[in-house]
């Protein structure tokens, strides 16, 4: 039955994140800077097309059962995944890391884990799909996964996406600014 199977991938995927996005807040707290680098590219590299996926096939396909609101707020998780990964990446390549620093990076990397939890309860809705609708978000799963497109890669594509459509042609701003505008 489709929607076992997508229950099951969506359920381990979101395990694997959740532990991996642990692993990088726990890494902040002792770990050596090589550690909290590999922890961030797992984040980012595990990210990328999952976010893509639900993005693109299982959000509006579930719309119509938990609404625009709910939609909106699961999209909020992943900008705020972004933001983090962001943040977390500029600040490791800008400079060494101080005690502060790391106590603010590892807090910054547990305000995630909520917007993950939320999204792990999505799967109790997986049985309310049609069976093509569930075909579709595997198929475009998988797509994602072979196309490999990191948290990093993906949201810049998805920024870009964003700032093309005509409401923003108008602007003078920032990309970032824009950002800050489609949310």
């Amino acid at each position: 039955m489709p929607n076992s199977r997508l229950y099951n991938i969506y359920m381990a995927e979101h395990l694997i994140l959740r532990n991996s996005v642990n692993d990088l807040a726990r890494a902040f707290n002792s770990q050596p800077r090589a550690r909290i680098e590999a922890s961030l590219q797992r984040v980012i590299s595990l990210a990328g097309p999952r976010l893509q996926y639900q993005e693109e096939a299982l959000y509006p396909d579930l719309r119509d059962i938990i609404g625009n609101a709910a939609v909106r707020a699961l999209v909020d998780d992943h900008d705020h995944l972004i933001d983090v990964v962001g943040v977390v990446y500029d600040l490791l390549s800008v400079k060494s890391l101080s005690a502060e620093d790391r106590r603010e990076a590892e807090t910054l990397v547990k305000s995630v884990i909520p917007g993950l939890t939320r999204s792990f309860g999505l799967g109790l809705l997986f049985d309310m799909l049609p069976s093509e609708s569930v075909q579709r978000i595997l198929t475009t799963r998988g797509q994602a996964i072979r196309n490999g497109v990191n948290l990093l890669e993906w949201s810049r594509d998805r920024l870009r996406l964003t700032l093309s459509l005509p409401v923003f042609h108008h602007l003078q701003a920032s990309p970032a600014a824009c950002h800050e505008l489609a949310r």
